[in-house]
């Protein structure tokens, strides 16, 4: 697919998105992704039930919710997807539940969070100030370290592109990270 200097530069991810919506309201009418359970199990038992209706069930480490989703995420959850998809190619009743785990200490520990912040910033968090802008004159400009040649300057420049850097989203409070998530701010208490 050629472009002319006349077409808009977006003209092949157009193309790709309309692929894409075309595809999907496909799967959507043939319902594709979508599997009944067998209506009766008619009087079939074990060995004979199970080769007459094979199934296949894939799960992963289901991401908590105290903090953001990530690359990580999508790498891990795309190869269970995959797999369902196959299993269902090859005729088999796939199940692939997909949710967030909201128990154990991660969790405890973000609820102490909020209780932290509310109590901080108000009930509704109307106290919280965000941090003051570069362009405020009272801040001492940071000094670049960007032509810095040591080996230590090397080091931070690595560990930058690490897996901790990666998650990090600048978000320092727990509200702030549940509002990033679609949360309204009425509901976080």
């Amino acid at each position: 697919m050629a472009t002319t200097a006349d077409e808009k530069p977006t003209v092949k991810r157009d193309f790709l998105v309309d692929l894409e919506k075309k595809y999907q309201q496909q799967w959507k009418e043939s319902r594709v992704f979508e599997v009944d359970a067998p209506d009766e199990p008619e009087g079939l038992e074990g060995a004979e039930l199970r080769e007459k209706h094979p199934k296949w069930f894939g799960t992963f480490p289901y991401p908590y919710m105290n903090g953001t989703l990530h690359m990580g995420h999508g790498f891990t959850i795309s190869k269970i997807e995959f797999s369902a998809g196959y299993q269902r190619l090859l005729g088999k009743r796939a199940l692939f539940p997909c949710g967030f785990h909201v128990t154990g200490m991660p969790i405890k520990a973000s609820s102490d969070k909020i209780i932290r912040e509310i109590a901080k910033f108000g009930e509704d968090f109307e106290g919280y100030q965000p941090p003051a802008s570069n362009d405020d004159p009272d801040l001492e400009p940071v000094p670049d370290t960007s032509t810095a040649t040591s080996a230590s300057a090397a080091a931070v420049a690595k560990a930058k592109k690490g897996k901790v850097a990666s998650k990090n989203t600048g978000l320092e409070y727990q509200f702030q990270i549940m509002e990033a998530a679609d949360i309204p701010r009425a509901e976080i208490k």
